[in-house]
C-alpha cells in the first residue's frame, strides 16, 4: 500500500529528473547556437542552479503545507483558533503560490523576475514566523509551537535566499537574459 509520503518522495524525484533534464536540454541548445565570444546569457550556470533549487524548493513546500493542514485539523477543532488558523494557511497559501510564481518567471525570463524573488526573500523570513498567531490563543505556548531547529532551518533558508538575491544583483549572465 503506498502511503502519501512515499508519493510525495516520488514526485520530489519526478520533479529533480526532470529539472535536470531541461537543464541540459537548455544548456546544450545555448551551447550549439552561442556566438564564439558571447556574452554569457540564458538559462544556465548557476541561474540554473537557481531554477533547480525553486523548483525543488515548491515541492518541498507544497509537501510542509499539506502536513502543516494535516496537524492544523487537529487544532482547528477549538473554535477559538480557527481564525489564526484560517490567516496562516492563507499565508503559506500566498508563499507556494508566491514561490510557483517565481519558478515561472525564471523560466519564462520575465523582467520582473528579480523582483519577484526579492519578494519570495522577504516572505521566506516572514512565513516562519507566521504561527506565533496561535499564541493568542489561550493554552498555546510560543514553545508549543517553535522548535530550535525549525527556526534555524528558517533563518539558514534566509540567509541562504540572500546569497541568492545578491548573485541576482550582481550577475552578468543575469543582466544579459533578464535585460537589467
Amino acid at each position: 500500500m503506498t502511503t502519501t509520503a512515499s508519493l510525495l518522495g516520488y514526485l520530489f524525484d519526478l520533479t529533480v529528473i526532470g529539472a535536470l533534464i531541461c537543464i541540459c536540454v537548455i544548456d546544450w541548445h545555448e551551447r550549439r547556437t552561442a556566438l564564439p565570444n558571447a556574452q554569457p546569457t540564458g538559462i544556465g550556470g548557476w541561474l540554473a542552479v537557481l531554477a533547480l533549487v525553486l523548483s525543488l524548493a515548491l515541492v518541498l513546500n507544497t509537501a510542509e503545507v499539506a502536513s502543516l493542514i494535516a496537524e492544523f485539523s487537529t487544532v482547528s477543532l477549538r473554535s477559538d483558533a480557527y481564525a489564526q488558523i484560517t490567516i496562516i494557511l492563507v499565508m503559506m497559501a500566498s508563499y507556494l503560490l508566491l514561490n510557483a510564481w517565481v519558478a515561472i518567471a525564471l523560466l519564462r525570463r520575465l523582467r520582473g523576475f528579480r523582483r519577484a524573488f526579492f519578494t519570495l526573500w522577504i516572505m521566506s523570513a516572514i512565513a516562519p514566523l507566521s504561527p506565533a498567531l496561535l499564541t493568542t490563543v489561550p493554552g498555546i505556548t510560543p514553545g508549543m509551537i517553535f522548535k530550535p531547529e525549525l527556526l534555524a532551518q528558517s533563518a539558514i533558508g534566509a540567509a541562504v535566499n540572500g546569497a541568492w538575491y545578491w548573485y541576482l544583483r550582481k550577475s552578468v549572465r543575469v543582466k544579459n537574459t533578464f535585460g537589467y
